[in-house]
C-alpha cells in the first residue's frame, strides 16, 4: 500500500504489528486510492499512549472505552483502535454495553461489519492478514457480513443503511441471507438518532461521485425501496408507490416520477428532487387532483427534515424549491411576474433552476416543450436583469456610506 511517510514511520518503532483495517485496505484490493486510513494494534491505550509520547508523539484520547485514539504522525492525523471484542445490550441501543481489549486479530475482525472492511495490512511486514477471508469478497464483488447478519445488524442497525451505501458506491453485490435479513430487519433502523440516519442516505444519495460508476445514486436507492430501508426512514417518499400519475408526461405512479428526477438531478439538489412530489398525496386528498402539491410538499419536507435533524438553511433551501418548482409552468407568467419572482427568491435562483429542470426531464418532457421554454425564459429575464445591473440584494445596491 502506498501509506504516507509518517505512518510508516510510525510501524517502524511500534513493538508489535500496527495494522491498517477497514476501507482503506478495501480500497486498495479494488485498485483505488486509500483515504481516512484508520489504523490498529493489539496494544491498549494505557499500554500505547506513554510509549508514544516517551518518543515525542501527539496523542489525544477520543474514547478510553472503546480504545479509540487520535495519532498525530508525520504531519497527519490518524486513528487508532485498540483489538477489542464488543458486547452489545438487548434493548436496541445500538451501543456497546461493554468492551473488553484482545491480542487476538481475528476476535477483532469479528467485531466489524462486512467481510470486506475486516481486512488487515501489516505496514511494517508490507502484508495482507485477512482472518475472515474477505479478500475474496472483495474479488467477488461481494457484501457479506462477518457473522450470521441478524447478529450483526441487531448489534447496530446503522450497518443496514451501510451494506446500501458500500453495495452501490463499490457496485458490488449483496449476498442472498445478508440481503434477506436486512430486509426483515429494515425497521430497527427507526431506532437509530435521526443524525446517523440522516448523513448514511446523504451518502447513498451521491454514491456516483465516489468512484464515478454511473448511477449508483440510482442503484443505491433501489436497494433502500427493495430492503423496506426507504419505508423505514423516508415513508413519505415510498408511499407515493401507492399513489398513480397519469398523463401524456407521467406514467405509472408518483414514487417513478421521483425516481427519474431524482436519477437527472445533479449531486447538491438529489435530496429536493428525491422529495420534492411529496404534497401530492395531500392535495388529492383535499382537491381531488394534484393542485397547490407544491405548496403542501413545502410544508411537509419541512417536517421530514426536522426529523432527520437538518440544518435550518438546508431546510429552507430544500422548502423554498419545492414551493416554487411549478413557478411558469401551468401557464406563463408576464415578464414583470417573472422579474419580481426572481428579486424574491434570488437567494435559491440557481438550486430551484437544477430542480425544476430535472423535474422536466423526469417527468419525460422534450426539450421542445413548452415547459422547457417557459424555463429558459426564467434564466433569459434572470440573465438581462443582471445585464441591466439590478440589485438582487441590499449589498448590490450602488450606494457609499
Amino acid at each position: 500500500m502506498n501509506l504516507p511517510d509518517g505512518l510508516k514511520k510510525l510501524a517502524a518503532i511500534f513493538p508489535v504489528p500496527l495494522y491498517a483495517v477497514g476501507g482503506a485496505v478495501r480500497d486498495f484490493l479494488c485498485g483505488e486510492p486509500c483515504y481516512d486510513i484508520d489504523i490498529c494494534s493489539s496494544l491498549t491505550p494505557d499500554e500505547l499512549i506513554p510509549f508514544l509520547k516517551s518518543r515525542g508523539y501527539k496523542v489525544n484520547e477520543e474514547s478510553k472505552r472503546l480504545g479509540t485514539l487520535l495519532i498525530s504522525a508525520g504531519g497527519e492525523q490518524f486513528e487508532y483502535t485498540a483489538f477489542r471484542e464488543d458486547s452489545y445490550p438487548l434493548d436496541g441501543s445500538h451501543e456497546p454495553r461493554a468492551v473488553r481489549f484482545v491480542k487476538d486479530i481475528e476476535t477483532d475482525a469479528r467485531r466489524r461489519d462486512f467481510t470486506v472492511n475486516a481486512i488487515y495490512y501489516d505496514i511494517k511486514a508490507n502484508r495482507i492478514v485477512d482472518p475472515l477471508n474477505g479478500k475474496a469478497d472483495v474479488e467477488k464483488h461481494l457484501i457479506r457480513t462477518v457473522r450470521a447478519p441478524e447478529i450483526v445488524f441487531k448489534e447496530d442497525a446503522l450497518r443496514l443503511l451501510r451494506m446500501v451505501r458500500f453495495a452501490a458506491s463499490l457496485s458490488f453485490e449483496i449476498e442472498k441471507e445478508t440481503f434477506e435479513t436486512a430486509k426483515k430487519l429494515a425497521f430497527e433502523v427507526t431506532e437509530l438518532s435521526s443524525e446517523r440516519i440522516r448523513e448514511e442516505l446523504k451518502k447513498i444519495f451521491v454514491a456516483d461521485t465516489v468512484r464515478g460508476i454511473k448511477d449508483a445514486h440510482v442503484r443505491g436507492l433501489d436497494l433502500l425501496f427493495d430492503s423496506n430501508l426507504l419505508q423505514a426512514t423516508l415513508p413519505e417518499v415510498s408511499v407515493c408507490a401507492d399513489i398513480k400519475q397519469s398523463g401524456r408526461y407521467f406514467h405509472s405512479t408518483v414514487y417513478n416520477h421521483l425516481r427519474n428526477t431524482y436519477e437527472v438531478a445533479s449531486p447538491d439538489i438529489r435530496f429536493a428532487a428525491l422529495v420534492h412530489d411529496i404534497g401530492k398525496l395531500e392535495a388529492h386528498k383535499k382537491t381531488g387532483n394534484y393542485y397547490k402539491h407544491d405548496l403542501y410538499g413545502s410544508e411537509l419536507v419541512q417536517k421530514v427534515m426536522r426529523r432527520l435533524k437538518f440544518s435550518n438553511a438546508e431546510i429552507t433551501e430544500v422548502a423554498t424549491i419545492i414551493r416554487w418548482h411549478m413557478f411558469n409552468v401551468k401557464k406563463p407568467e408576464s415578464v414583470e411576474k417573472i422579474r419580481l419572482f426572481l428579486l424574491a427568491h434570488d437567494k435559491y435562483f440557481k438550486q430551484l433552476v437544477k430542480l425544476m429542470r430535472a423535474d422536466r426531464l423526469g417527468g419525460g418532457y422534450p426539450e421542445a416543450h413548452p415547459a422547457f421554454t417557459r424555463l429558459n425564459e426564467i434564466v433569459a429575464v434572470r440573465k438581462k436583469m443582471a445585464a441591466e445591473r439590478v440589485p438582487f440584494s441590499l449589498k448590490e445596491l450602488n450606494i457609499n456610506g
